[in-house]
């Protein structure tokens, strides 16, 4: 959060931020990514590139966020398996579980 207090002090395209939500409880982590939609989806806000290996279910997201899943590892689907469609059908599924 200080860092951003202090980005419009300077003059920078992006930021790139690894991991922001590490060791965060899931109050703070939501707090957090709603404060970066908000400084990134303003005309003349820098862009963000948010490295992280997952995110909480349930956020929500404004129409120019953009996403770009890195799947690594003996566990993830093949990437001719996933579909945008199929996912987004399961995260709608969840939510309705949750609630």
């Amino acid at each position: 959060m200080y860092l951003m207090a202090l980005q419009k002090l300077t003059n920078c395209p992006f930021r790139a931020v690894d991991e922001i939500n590490q060791g965060m409880d899931e109050a703070n982590e939501r707090r957090v990514f709603d404060r970066i939609q908000k400084e990134c989806c303003v005309v003349g806000g820098a862009q963000y590139f948010l490295v992280t290996p997952k995110l909480l279910s349930g956020l929500t997201y404004s129409e120019h966020v953009t996403f770009l899943f890195v799947f690594n590892g003996p566990k993830n689907i093949g990437q001719t398996e996933y579909t945008l469609k199929e996912f987004v059908q399961s995260a709608h599924k969840r939510r309705r579980i949750m609630s």
